[in-house]
């Protein structure tokens, strides 16, 4: 399909913006997008607090909706606003995140003629929600996606079994584009060490880069901390990230006597920093999509220990940038730990091979070419239908 002549206007929605991956994930596509190709404008459900307001994009149309509960009609009310603001700026495709801004974004961008919905599925759209919660967005999304949306974005395989298991139409297309990442803070003279000769001086640190949540599972590192201690005592492990379960970890660090070698650093804003001085990566979520985070640790040729799961499986070659775990497996994710502890050579042999993968597979660059080929097919086969009939 050639490229439409005119730019294609995308406007991504979100519920607010934080430091969460996704967030920052969409800020990152509104920041590279080529705006003669692709003209992105923001719309946050609600965005009213300041730490969303501090992150908003420059050079950017957003508008803040103040949605705070789908459940009130004076919330639904606000719609018009939407309306107005999908109407100025042209939209072509309405992008949504997160199940709330799908059921409200999707509803208002058909009754105003947005010819295309697309909802991005990263594998967490229910991972916080209570039951009946999960229950009714699930009801609620299949309607939509049945009605109201032209398909589907993952950025995993893993992701994209995920919706078509949950009973996605089949008539609706979904869409496997993969993450990437900015390589430029990791290029410069801070990588001399990891680059030339593996590091065998103790202690050796382990670090993780995830926000503080139960699904990423941060209580079973710290058990296998504790396995790992009782064979050497020179290993420390760094987590970087905040989040509501920074007093249950608190408690068992306490409880297990690890204040010596687990240490909690909250939010990290300088991330290549941090890893600069990490010798093993771990992420042991019991679900994913394509985490940045892995990202982040091979492009800082840190080998990464990843439980097998979602789209895991898909970043990390097992044996080659790092090794696989099953999930929930403290004793396991220690052993593989202490492997790379005590294998400097097997350590810098795989952090200089994810640097090679990532910078082949997982640049920002190449995602961005992606989406913009993606989001110029589609709207492609809109105009051509539109001008010949």
């Amino acid at each position: 399909m050639p490229t439409p002549v005119a730019p294609v206007h995308v406007c991504f929605m979100l519920d607010r913006l934080c430091h969460g991956g996704t967030e920052h994930w969409v800020l990152r596509l509104i920041q590279h997008l080529d705006r003669e190709r692709v003209v992105p404008s923001l719309c946050l459900l609600d965005g009213e607090d300041d730490l969303s307001r501090s992150l908003e994009p420059e050079e950017c149309p957003v508008i803040r909706l103040g949605v705070k509960s789908l459940k009130s009609i004076r919330d639904w009310g606000k719609a018009r606003k939407l309306s107005a603001f999908l109407k100025e700026q042209q939209v072509d495709i309405l992008q949504t995140h997160f199940p709330d801004s799908l059921n409200y974004g999707a509803v208002v961008a058909k009754t105003v003629g947005v010819p295309h919905v697309l909802h991005t599925n990263f594998g967490d759209d229910f991972t916080h929600a209570p039951l009946l919660t999960r229950t009714v967005g699930r009801w609620a999304n299949r309607l939509l996606a049945k009605t109201s949306l032209s398909g589907a974005i993952t950025n995993c395989q893993a992701c994209r079994q995920d919706v078509l298991a949950d009973k996605w139409p089949e008539a609706k297309p979904v869409h496997v584009v993969e993450n990437g990442i900015s390589l430029s803070a990791y290029q410069d003279g801070r990588w001399v060490d990891k680059d030339t000769v593996p590091r065998t001086e103790s202690p050796y640190n382990v670090g993780i880069v995830a926000m503080l949540r139960e699904e990423k599972c941060h209580n079973v590192l710290v058990q296998a901390a504790q396995f790992v201690r009782e064979v050497r005592d020179d290993v420390i492990f760094h987590f970087a990230g905040e989040g509501p379960m920074r007093e249950p970890l608190e408690q068992q660090i306490q409880r297990l006597g690890l204040k010596e070698h687990v240490e909690l650093h909250g939010l990290v804003r300088d991330v290549p920093e941090f890893l600069r001085h990490i010798d093993v990566a771990v992420l042991c979520s019991k679900n994913e999509g394509l985490p940045h985070a892995i990202l982040e640790y091979m492009a800082a040729r840190t080998p990464t220990i990843a439980t097998s799961v979602g789209g895991n499986v898909e970043v990390v070659q097992d044996g080659v940038t790092g090794k696989l775990v099953p999930p929930h497996n403290a004793k396991a994710l220690a052993e593989a730990v202490l492997d790379l502890v005590g294998n400097p050579e097997l350590r810098y042999q795989m952090g200089q091979a994810a640097w090679q993968r990532v910078q082949e597979h997982f640049s920002t660059q190449a995602m961005i070419e992606r989406f913009q080929t993606l989001y110029n097919n589609i709207a492609g086969q809109s105009r051509v239908a539109a001008n010949s009939s």
